[in-house]
């Protein structure tokens, strides 16, 4: 989203547009991107004003019993905005996975009035990062004037990097991984380390490629829904990338035995450590079935969960994982970030550093980055009432320790530092013994609506309760 304000603002030499050109951006951002706790501030806006422009992600569905489509933005947390067809079929790109795109939206007041009204609607839109008609024909004209050399630093640096700080082999890495953007029927699978950068291409830079990352893939996603007639992702993208291919589900087992072929939980992966350059054997994710929790602990940082869910969703696992740099504050890889996750990791920073001496003792988390990243592993991806197993997941990979094995983390915090009511623990404990846990962590409010439980499911796990959250990690944290 900057890069595209940027190039249209700034695309200068000369330093006094470039400034100018900066201000804008700036107060484009300010004006046209949703910060959390701003999306009731942007809805009266638009009532306030009748319509208001904004950088959002555009995401459209059929709503089939009304035959008509909706959009969904997440910034806004609106998921009932009207729009045209014609805007639906010139960008069917809004059906798949969305698009981020510069929006004009309306406010009706007429039809808020009336039962069950959708008052808001998409005007107009402009896609974000669409290429000029003409772009090959400047890159063609361009390359003319640079060496092998000067043209190869060229496209490295266009994808956001720096070829200076790399090696020749590295700068061949980053090059190999666009081939699949200019062959046809090109193939390429690399692997490699978490952070190292080879999805970086596929997600951030350009509108034609889609990350499928976890969660499941089906034949109608992929190629055509044969019910509707809706293309797949395969027909609507020039490239589709497979991030964390073992965290990837298929429904139906033919689709299985086309696949995971591509099955590299098996495959061992090593490293150098230390200045002696001992080569040491590390065990990574991918050697733990994401179907499944794993009797073996994982590394640290990494912690399963499950989110409570509510009237509107029913309880759902997923997979936390956080590292830590040097640095400070705590950076979201997740992208776009679900806005409950959002505040699940708010709530979870927030608590590690105003109990940083309980938790941690001596190390201090403010001069520590972290990354973490969210991994569903069912339908719901909202990451709501994850503050606990947030939390330990920052302390673990701080203080470097792993939690038990087997072990599924449930508990939603607020700022203070308390720990919400579970509103159906029986759910809950229910959904991880289906998905292999063996033990079970949850707060101690939840322990009398738990006598609920089956006795033929109470005997297949060993629930947990802790009081708050420096219990939750005393008892989280392999001894």
């Amino acid at each position: 989203m900057v890069e595209f304000l940027l190039g249209r603002y700034c695309a200068t030499v000369e330093e006094k547009e470039i400034e100018e050109g900066l201000q804008i951006v700036e107060r484009q951002l300010q004006d046209r991107t949703v910060r959390t706790g701003e999306e009731e501030l942007f809805k009266a806006r638009a009532r306030q004003k009748g319509s208001i422009k904004l950088i959002d992600l555009v995401k459209a569905r059929l709503d089939s019993w009304n035959d008509y489509f909706l959009v969904e933005l997440p910034s806004l947390q609106l998921r009932d905005v009207r729009i045209s067809d014609e805007l639906v079929h010139a960008h069917e790109r809004m059906l798949t996975d969305g698009f981020y795109a510069e929006v004009t939206l309306t406010y009706d007041a007429t039809i808020a009035e009336e039962k069950h009204g959708r008052p808001f609607a998409i005007e107009s839109l402009r896609a974000i990062q669409l290429s000029k008609a003409d772009v090959l024909s400047i890159l063609h004209r361009g390359r003319q004037h640079f060496t092998t050399e000067e043209w190869r630093d060229f496209l490295i640096r266009s994808i956001g990097l720096e070829p200076a700080a790399l090696s020749n082999r590295a700068k061949n890495v980053v090059l190999l991984r666009m081939v699949p953007f200019v062959e046809s029927n090109f193939n390429l699978v690399e692997l490699g380390p978490r952070g190292t950068g080879k999805s970086h291409l596929f997600q951030q830079i350009s509108p034609y490629s889609h990350l499928i990352s976890g969660g499941k893939a089906t034949v109608a996603k992929m190629f055509v829904n044969n019910a509707t007639g809706q293309r797949g992702l395969v027909c609507l993208y020039d490239v589709v990338c497979f991030d964390e291919v073992s965290g990837i589900s298929f429904d139906q087992k033919e689709q299985q035995k086309r696949c995971l072929k591509t099955e590299f939980r098996n495959t061992h992966f090593s490293y150098f450590m230390g200045v002696e350059g001992i080569e040491q054997f590390v065990s990574t994710p991918e050697l733990h079935s994401d179907e499944a929790i794993d009797t073996d602990p994982l590394p640290p940082g990494q912690v399963w969960a499950i989110s409570p869910g509510g009237q509107d969703a029913a309880p759902a696992l997923y997979r936390i994982e956080a590292t830590v740099g040097p640095g400070s504050g705590v950076k979201i890889l997740n992208a776009p970030v679900p806005p409950a996750f959002r505040e699940s990791v708010r709530y979870g920073e927030q608590n590690l550093y105003t109990r940083a001496r309980e938790l941690v003792g001596d190390r201090d988390p403010r001069s520590h980055e972290f990354s973490i990243q969210l991994r569903a592993m069912d339908n719901d991806r909202s990451g709501q009432g994850l503050g606990l197993p947030v939390l330990i997941a920052l302390c673990g990979g701080l203080i470097e320790r792993s939690v038990k094995g087997g072990l599924i983390i449930v508990g939603a915090l607020n700022l203070g530092g308390s720990i919400e009511i579970i509103p159906n623990p029986v759910a809950i404990a229910e959904l991880a013994i289906e998905k292999g846990a063996t033990q079970l962590l949850m707060p101690v409010s939840s322990r009398r609506q738990l006598f609920d439980l089956p006795d033929e499911l109470a005997t297949k796990i060993t629930i947990e309760f802790y009081a708050d959250a420096v219990d939750a990690l005393l008892k989280a944290i392999l001894t």
